[in-house]
């Protein structure tokens, strides 16, 4: 079986703002999963497409609307072509010029090169508490990994949830949850926030192919439609 880490140097917070498009990633190894999420201030606006020199066949894995706090939010991923810097290109369906953006970046590595695959994904609003869940979501079979972002109204911080490491980004604007070693059945990652406040979150499992020389993300292509909630 695959064994999945995060590599050196992810995840990566990209800011926020209006108008943003852009974030900067190094992927350490040929093959490696490159994950972007975006959140967008508006139920109106999505991303089209995503671009960069060092990672190819982007695909949206899952986005998801959340008409109560009024933003969308989307993860894409891509597999990584060359191990260095490089700048990827966020395009959306219609103009951010004043309009919140948010930007974020996370790497997989597998110790089996092949295609990357999405189980699943979806979002979710939690309503209030000091206490957020993330996405549940069910791995189809043991040591797929979990990778999901959640915006806090209020600041957040790490969860207890085992077997996950939380990273705050953007000056604690936004935490992400992992856990590269999943057993089979689902699961819900919680972080915590302070005040007690609503929260917006979406969350992806993956998993590694068999292995093959080409280096394609394969999707299931019902998450790529967008789902409210």
């Amino acid at each position: 079986m695959a064994v999945l880490t995060r590599p050196t140097g992810f995840p990566v917070g990209g800011g926020s703002g209006n108008g943003l498009s852009t974030i900067t990633v190094v992927p350490v190894t040929i093959g490696d999963l490159i994950i972007v999420s975006v959140l967008i201030g508006s139920t109106s606006i999505s991303v089209t497409g995503m671009s960069s020199t060092n990672v190819k066949n982007w695909s949206r894995a899952v986005s998801a609307i959340d008409a109560t706090s009024v933003n969308t939010m989307e993860i894409w991923t891509g597999a990584a072509t060359v191990a260095s810097s490089a700048v990827v290109t966020v395009t959306y369906s219609g103009s951010v010029a004043s309009t919140f953006c948010e930007i974020d970046a996370d790497s997989l590595h597998s110790s089996v090169l092949g295609p990357w695959g999405i189980v699943t994904g979806a979002g979710v609003h939690d309503a209030s508490g000091t206490v957020n869940n993330f996405p549940t979501l069910i791995a189809s079979a043991a040591g797929q990994a979990y990778w999901g972002i959640l915006t806090p109204q209020n600041t957040p911080s790490a969860g207890a949830t085992s077997g996950f490491v939380y990273n705050l980004l953007d000056t604690n604007f936004v935490i992400t949850a992992l856990n590269v070693n999943l057993a089979q059945g689902s699961v819900t990652p919680q972080s915590n926030q302070s005040p007690t406040g609503t929260a917006t979150a979406i969350g992806i499992i993956v998993t590694p192919g068999d292995p093959k020389p080409s280096l394609r993300v394969s999707n299931n292509r019902a998450l790529q439609r967008a789902a409210s909630f």
